[in-house]
């Protein structure tokens, strides 16, 4: 049995239990063929296209949803990066200062030496008798120190070159936890037209 001679038998069995439609041409009284390439909806094929169109639909919507939490994690993990290193130039520059105002407190302890008018002792500044200064000594005021100095400059050129990219969230530290969502409409309207044309790329 050749495969014409058996599709046609399979084809008039099909016909027989009704899986094909028997239709005769009133001109020619044969038996037509349904056009196997057509598209019937019954409501299984309409369901699953419905379904089809709402999966497309959420995927779109999770895949923006995503988009949108890679940028928000992306932002704060640099604004974190930020904040420790300023974090630690802020120690730097307490450390400096600390360290500056110990060195200061031991060298204004004033030498006495025993002698001068009435038998008492004068202080000794910078090698200089205390007595010969007319009573009073001026001490010029110590300053930062040159490594407390270097340490501020260092954290205020960052905080001010960098700072300005998180304004925003620096203000939003301050008023605590946000009120609104990171799912902006106008974010998400971006987000989602770059997600369909992924889609459509992807579906081509």
């Amino acid at each position: 049995m050749d495969a014409a001679t058996t599709e046609d038998r399979l084809k008039q069995e099909l016909r027989y239990v009704g899986f094909i439609p028997s239709s005769l041409d009133s001109a020619s009284n044969a038996i037509v063929e349904p056009d196997y390439d057509a598209h019937y909806d019954d409501e299984v094929a309409e369901r699953l296209r419905t379904l089809q169109e709402e999966l497309r639909r959420v995927s779109v919507e999770n895949g923006a949803r995503k988009a949108r939490i890679l940028e928000v994690a992306s932002e704060e993990m640099a604004y974190q990066e930020y904040s420790t290193i300023r974090d630690d130039l802020d120690q730097q520059v307490q450390q400096a200062y600390l360290k500056r105002t110990r060195t200061l407190g031991k060298s204004k302890k004033n030498v006495k030496r025993p002698g001068g008018a009435g038998g008492g002792s004068h202080p000794v500044v910078n090698g200089v008798d205390g007595s010969s200064l007319g009573g009073g000594v001026g001490v010029s005021k110590p300053g930062i120190g040159d490594v407390a100095r270097q340490a501020m400059e260092k954290r205020n050129k960052w905080v001010d070159t960098i700072g300005p990219v998180f304004h925003d969230k620096e203000d939003e530290g301050k008023k605590g936890k946000p009120k609104e969502t990171i799912f902006g409409k106008e974010d998400m309207e971006r987000l989602m037209k770059a997600e369909r044309e992924r889609w459509e790329e992807e579906t081509e």
